[in-house]
């Protein structure tokens, strides 16, 4: 083991674990979006649910509220604070994941007249940009929103003529390694030439200056799609998912325009209650903790130390974090890591498992400072560890491990935090 400069670490480690690959088994089709019941009034209230493609869905938190429109609706997954951007058509909010509160909430943008909703919202951590789509039937507009301070502002709008002057604006989603936004659009309600699903294709640089465009008409020939409510591509798979609100067909890239996509999977299972999606996105794969912490004899006895995660360590997040909490006050706190899986292993002087590898290549260790707090056991540090915009980074894990030298008089004493297990990924 050795110490590292710490200024150097988001490059030393992170871009050490893309040469790694991809580590075990990560479930794809990882996705999250509001769910609500269509044509309303609610008979289920909304809800926000997670669902590996195909796989049963599961509540993860109250929806902002009843979608005012069939089209109306939108959710956009952030990374930076592992929580979700949310709208129901005249509002937007954000809500943790893992907590449900609201952490911001703002009015959503309306231009183009009576009777447009917001459809959509896509998200870039690396930009620090939320993209709301509006429409109404036969033109959108894109909002771009700096997610810098909350509430958000609006830096930037453009508008968008949809195929048809029956066309509706569903959903938005962005490609950020290949630098396009996808608008899908289809004719709702009921109408003897079908929905007609399009999708139209632009340069972020450009976004509302369309290049191309291609249509998705069903799973089968035997799973014909409705109107689109909702789009979410993958970064790390370079997959485009679109739904109806109930059957999700998975798309990929077949050639090198940016229009050449072709059908590679179709699922058919929906969100609970027999709601539909009113938005989808990708979920990051989120850190998990290994093991427990521990304290040599002669540090003080704070059982609830801990290593966390801020936000999730996806590709082009600048705010992933890793912290220690409820660790002795004036203790000096160190974090090690390594390339990886987390494996338990036995070192003498320690006082549990150390899960970083030791191996051929040596963990890396940095320090973090000294634990401060109002009482003894309430010691914290927290250091950013901005995750590079290089999605060769994808499917690379590390282990990361928490050590602290306790603040005591006479003979010094080590403890650990859990071990967090993180895989970089969209």
């Amino acid at each position: 083991m050795f110490v590292h400069p710490r200024t150097a670490i988001a490059f030393a480690v992170l871009t050490v674990a893309g040469s790694l690959g991809a580590q075990g088994t990560i479930d794809r089709g990882r996705l999250i979006g509001l769910a609500a019941d269509a044509g309303g009034p609610a008979i289920t209230p909304p809800t926000v649910q997670r669902q590996i493609l195909c796989r049963e869905p599961t509540r993860v938190c109250a929806g902002v509220g009843q979608p005012v429109t069939d089209w109306a609706g939108g959710l956009a997954y952030n990374a930076s604070n592992a929580s979700v951007w949310q709208t129901q058509g005249t509002r937007m909010a954000e809500n943790a994941i893992a907590t449900c509160d609201l952490l911001c909430s703002v009015p959503a943008e309306l231009i183009l007249g009576a009777g447009s909703v917001a459809t959509g919202l896509a998200l870039s951590e690396a930009s620090a940009t939320l993209y709301q789509i509006e429409s109404l039937p036969g033109i959108a507009a894109l909002h771009q929103w700096s997610l810098t301070n909350c509430p958000p502002t609006v830096f930037s709008s453009c508008r968008v003529l949809l195929p048809t002057n029956r066309h509706i604006a569903g959903s938005v989603t962005v490609d950020r390694k290949h630098g396009w936004i996808f608008y899908a659009a289809s004719i709702f309600g009921p109408t003897p030439t079908g929905p007609q699903n399009t999708i139209l294709v632009a340069q972020l640089t450009y976004p509302c200056n369309i290049v191309c465009t291609f249509p998705v008409l069903a799973c089968n020939t035997a799973t014909p799609l409705g109107p689109i409510t909702g789009t979410a591509f993958d970064d790390c798979d370079e997959l485009l998912h679109v739904t109806d609100g109930v059957r999700t067909v998975t798309l990929r890239r077949s050639g090198l325009q940016p229009c050449s996509f072709q059908i590679v999977g179709c699922c058919t299972t929906g969100p609970l209650a027999n709601q539909q999606w009113a938005g989808i996105d990708i979920e990051s794969i989120h850190p998990v903790p290994v093991g427990q912490s521990c304290l040599g004899g002669n540090c003080p006895n704070c059982g609830a130390m801990e290593l966390f995660a801020h936000g999730d360590p996806n590709v082009g997040n600048p705010d992933f974090a890793i912290g220690i909490a409820n660790g002795p006050v004036g203790g000096r706190a160190f974090l090690a890591f390594n390339v990886g899986r987390c494996v338990p292993q036995n070192v003498p002087f320690l006082c549990g498992p150390f899960y970083p590898e030791i191996g051929a290549l040596p963990p890396v260790i940095i320090t973090l400072g000294v634990l401060t707090g109002s009482a003894p056991c309430d010691g914290s540090i927290r250091s950013r560890i901005p995750v590079p915009l290089d999605f060769s980074l994808c499917g690379g894990a590390m282990c990361f491990q928490g050590i602290v030298l306790c603040p005591v008089a006479v003979q010094p004493s080590i403890g650990l935090t859990n071990a967090l297990q993180i895989v970089v990924d969209s």
